[in-house]
């Protein structure tokens, strides 16, 4: 289970996801959900500490029931879901963080023929 599990399980499409950066980066998904279609991000990372789903979901849970599990994964994904940028959005920011961040160029690459893909 991952990210893109807990988009799912929120009740979102994942038309795309990928993960950008090393052992810690960004991750971004181009989803439908509720009407809406766009982009929702994260950051990751190695350990609990820097990962918000390691830190959730990584922990031993012997003592919860698989419906409680699912649950929470639905309750994760679904924070994500609340914020979801329009494509002309998240190449702005992408744009902005150029200066700062190695993969932006990458990552436009990938977000441009996502949405291309996805129209074809």
């Amino acid at each position: 289970m991952g990210y893109k599990e807990a988009l799912e399980k929120a009740g979102a499409t994942v038309h795309a996801f990928e993960y950008f950066g090393d052992y810690q980066g960004s991750w971004y998904a181009y989803v439908s959900y509720s009407g809406k279609i766009g982009w929702v991000q994260g950051a990751f990372g190695s350990c609990s500490h820097c990962d918000a789903f390691q830190n959730e979901f990584d922990m031993c849970y012997s003592d919860i029931t698989d419906e409680e599990y699912q649950n929470k994964l639905y309750l994760f994904g679904e924070q994500y879901l609340k914020f979801i940028d329009s494509t002309e959005s998240i190449l702005e920011k992408l744009n902005q963080s150029k200066d700062w961040d190695l993969e932006a160029d990458k990552i436009i690459l990938w977000v441009e023929n996502s949405v291309k893909n996805y129209k074809n």
